[in-house]
């Protein structure tokens, strides 16, 4: 499956990489298991955002999974997409947003869902996208 980086994630991904090298190679090796598996990527890789009106999920880099074996402590970082029908009918990931819930825990959703959800209805627009699971 194709996976979009929107340009707000691609950044915060190359800030990622200078400071870390080994976390973004965790990062990278769960978009790589986003692009391979798609839809079919689950627990413990991803799982869905609840409180999400367009079906967003999550990258987990923790706990640890097949694409990330050794993230066993913190960052605990997560990675915000959404799957989306192109032009042609094919399903894309879009991934957003990514960011470090470490501190926050669950309280670090509601402001970063909202943020990846502007991100991603200003994305469709320009990439003519359709969200595949808008909830209303």
């Amino acid at each position: 499956m194709e996976v979009l980086i929107h340009p707000a994630l691609q950044a915060w991904l190359l800030r990622v990489e200078e400071f870390d090298f080994d976390v973004y190679a965790e990062l990278a090796a769960l978009l790589v298991a986003l692009e391979r598996f798609g839809e079919e990527l689950g627990d413990p890789e991803s799982h869905p955002v609840v409180t999400s009106h367009v079906g967003l999920c999550a990258l987990r880099r923790t706990p640890p999974s097949t694409a990330a074996p050794f993230a066993l402590s913190p960052p605990v970082l997560r990675v915000l997409y959404c799957f989306c029908i192109d032009a042609d009918g094919q399903t894309v990931a879009v991934a957003l947003l990514g960011g470090d819930k470490t501190r926050l825990g669950n309280h670090w959703y509601p402001p970063n869902v909202a943020e990846a959800e502007r991100r991603l209805a200003e994305y469709c627009l320009r990439k003519n996208l359709i969200p595949k699971r808008s909830r209303k």
